[in-house]
């Protein structure tokens, strides 16, 4: 279930690289994909990053550290 506390964080901002490429290359790098967390979990994000190697998809994983 879940719970909106009305108040959000991007902790995937630490890494402000491209998550998105365009096949048709007409815009071909943008940031699509984010991680949201409350103030609570966010603090305990360690890094975040954006896999720009992953292959299979036009849309890159943004991995996180919690800790």
């Amino acid at each position: 279930m879940l719970h909106d506390s009305g108040e959000l964080v991007d902790v995937s901002a630490a890494d402000p690289g491209w998550s998105w490429t365009d096949p048709d290359e007409v815009k071909p790098h943008q940031r699509l994909d984010y991680a949201f967390a409350n103030a609570a979990l966010a603090a305990r994000v360690k890094s975040a990053r954006v896999d720009q190697s992953a292959q299979g998809s036009d849309h890159m994983p943004v991995w996180l550290e919690i800790g």
